[in-house]
């Protein structure tokens, strides 16, 4: 019984290993290229730009992930909010998407700026300050908690 448990130990390894090799050779031969991106400066001050960041990817299945960078003048970018983007339903659990779906930027001031947006898929990051800048939201409605 000691011998067969090993030759199936053995076998699960070399299965996960030839797996683990195929889906890399996957991913990093023939699906290198699979993400678009599509960036647009939504706001310019002293303080620097505000950049909306689009990355769509499509492997076996599809992600996309959007993003607020704050761009300062000397070109370092630092990432303030992150997010799933609306998907398109008209409403989630009661939650019903409201526009505008994609994000804008309002500097109130030198040091305060705005983040505004009617509705996300769901909040992956959300920072409040940022450089000595502080951050304020208004985001509509996360359609997924």
């Amino acid at each position: 019984m000691r011998h067969s448990f090993k030759v199936i130990l053995m076998a699960l390894a070399s299965v996960l290993v030839v797996g683990g090799m195929l889906l890399a050779t996957l991913r990093f031969g023939l699906f290198r290229h699979s993400c678009d991106h599509f960036e647009t400066v939504i706001s310019r001050d002293t303080h620097g730009a505000v950049a909306s960041v689009f990355d769509a990817c499509t492997v076996i299945g599809s992600s996309n992930v959007a993003r607020v960078d704050l761009i300062q003048p000397n070109g370092h970018r630092i990432q303030i909010f992150t997010f799933v983007p609306w998907g398109g339903e008209i409403s989630y659990r009661g939650v019903t998407a409201k526009s505008p779906f994609e994000p804008a930027a309002t500097w109130l001031s030198p040091t305060d700026l705005r983040i505004s947006i009617g509705t996300v898929g769901h909040v992956l990051q959300r920072r409040t300050e940022v450089d000595g800048v502080h951050v304020t939201y208004d985001i509509g409605a996360e359609l997924y908690k």
